[in-house]
């Protein structure tokens, strides 16, 4: 019974400071660099990221609910205390009534002010109720807005310049959505390659959802990449945040805030660094990566040094618009050399004046890779 004591000890306290956190960002005020380590570290700590989101959440929703109706004329004309005794001889137009403030009006008013501090004072008591329901039974398929869809087909690039200035470079064969919501502003990269430029805004990250795994930014430079088995994050400028889930997390396709499941890893990424995670929520350590090479792929020009061919072909398929088909037999040929995306053609034709290998047009869209016979 004390352990359970405990927890919701702590889970009231926990309760509080994302209250608190949550009424300061909301607020616009500007935190002080103490006051933003501490944030910082708060929210640096998973359930307590799970709990700040899943404020934000149903603080959107309440927002969303409609506004009561206005009141009809004719109810307008029922309420004598603030309606002059000569009305039914006025006109019939609202605009040209002569609202007089009576002591009646003035007591009336006085009325309704102190019943809204009533009912205030019991949405507050509610509120820590409400949040702890929603924790609880979160709702299978919360309505949401889908956001904006961008889109590119193989040998594509494309730049999006979002309405607060961020800025995304999509290579080829990738699909994006991007959504704001209050206190976040969310991207989900459901294939390909991207590279954001972020805006800074402390008090709205920036969230990409790629996979098990997400990535939060408030001001920097990172490129994200989903392959078919694993994600990479690489921080060309600035630092991140990358966290893991060892399942995969619930309404990935229409919920940005993905919070009631347990991270499996966590770390931060500053410039010059790079990770992968794998669907299952593990991940590599962090890397040191030549972010010069990072500007050049987005720029169409690669460099490999004595990589799998299997790899090779990965990495230059998004700028080429055949798809390249690789037969397991040489996917692991060995490649040193450089390409560039306007030759990628001419390289993959001249392979087999290199390796044991023939290249056969499979489609007009695609081409095949395999071994010689």
């Amino acid at each position: 019974m004390t352990t359970e004591r405990a927890g919701k000890a702590a889970d009231d306290r926990r309760l509080l400071a994302a209250d608190h956190w949550f009424g300061i960002h909301r607020s616009g005020s500007s935190l002080s660099p103490a006051a933003f380590r501490e944030w910082d570290r708060w929210i640096s700590d998973p359930d307590n990221r799970a709990e700040y989101d899943e404020l934000a959440v149903l603080n959107e929703r309440l927002r969303r609910l409609p506004p009561p109706p206005l009141p009809s004329v004719s109810e307008l004309k029922a309420d004598s205390a603030y309606m002059p005794d000569d009305l039914d001889s006025a006109t019939e137009s609202l605009s040209e009534v002569q609202l007089v403030p009576t002591a009646a009006f003035m007591q009336a008013q006085r009325r309704r002010l102190m019943l809204g501090a009533i009912a205030i004072a019991i949405m507050l008591c509610c509120f820590g109720v409400l949040v702890h329901l929603w924790l609880s039974y979160p709702p299978s398929n919360p309505p949401i807005d889908s956001g904006r869809v961008y889109e590119t087909k193989l040998g594509e690039q494309r730049r999006v310049e979002l309405d607060e200035g961020s800025m995304i470079t999509m290579r080829g064969d990738t699909r994006l959505r991007v959504r704001f919501v209050m206190h976040f502003r969310v991207a989900i990269l459901e294939r390909g390659e991207a590279l954001f430029k972020v805006t800074p805004d402390p008090e709205r990250p920036f969230r990409v959802f790629a996979g098990n795994g997400s990535v939060d930014a408030i001001g920097t430079e990172f490129d994200v990449r989903r392959y078919a088995e694993h994600i990479r994050v690489e921080v060309t400028d600035g630092v991140v945040h990358v966290a893991t889930r060892a399942r995969p997390i619930p309404g990935i396709e229409t919920d940005a805030h993905p919070s009631h499941v347990a991270q499996s890893m966590a770390v931060r990424l500053k410039r010059g660094e790079e990770i992968t995670y794998e669907m299952d929520g593990s991940a590599s350590a962090p890397q040191f990566i030549n972010i010069e090479r990072v500007a050049e792929r987005m720029a169409g020009f690669f460099v490999f040094e004595d990589q799998p061919l299997h790899q090779v072909i990965d990495e230059v398929q998004p700028d080429f618009p055949r798809q390249i088909t690789l037969d397991a037999t040489v996917a692991r040929i060995r490649y040193h050399g450089s390409i560039k995306k306007e030759t990628i053609e001419q390289w993959v034709r001249a392979l087999p004046d290199l390796y044991p290998v023939e290249v056969l047009d499979s489609g007009p869209n695609s081409i095949e890779i395999r071994a010689k016979r």
